[in-house]
C-alpha cells in the first residue's frame, strides 16, 4: 500500500475548473489498489477539501492536506515538477520547459 498526493489545480482540474477525467480515474485506480489518498493543494485544506466535494471524490479520499513537505508520501502527481513524494509524476501539458 502506497500513500498517494494528488494536486488539485492544474491537476484534478484544469485551466477552466473542468475535471481532468485521466487524472481522477488514476486516483480512482489508486484507490481500488488499497492506496491511502491524500488530495492537497497550495491553496489550502478548504480549497483542496470543496474540490474533493465537488468531484464526488470523498469516498475515495483517505485525506485533505494544505500541499508541502513533512508528510510521508510515495507518489505525487502534480501539473509541475515537484519533489514532494518519494516518486512524482507531472500531467502537465508540457508546454513548458520546467514541466516533464
Amino acid at each position: 500500500m502506497k500513500t498517494v498526493a494528488f494536486d488539485v489545480d492544474g491537476t484534478l482540474i484544469d485551466a477552466n475548473d473542468k475535471p481532468r477525467a485521466d487524472v481522477v480515474a488514476m486516483l480512482m485506480h489508486h484507490y481500488q489498489q488499497g492506496d491511502k489518498v491524500i488530495v492537497w493543494s497550495g491553496g489550502g485544506v478548504d480549497y483542496a477539501r470543496t474540490w474533493v466535494n465537488r468531484l464526488c471524490l470523498g469516498k475515495y479520499v483517505y485525506r485533505v492536506l494544505p500541499k508541502g513537505r513533512g508528510y510521508d508520501v510515495d507518489l505525487t502527481y502534480d501539473d509541475q515538477i515537484v519533489t514532494l513524494g518519494e516518486e512524482n509524476v507531472c500531467v502537465g501539458p508540457g508546454d513548458h520547459e520546467e514541466r516533464w
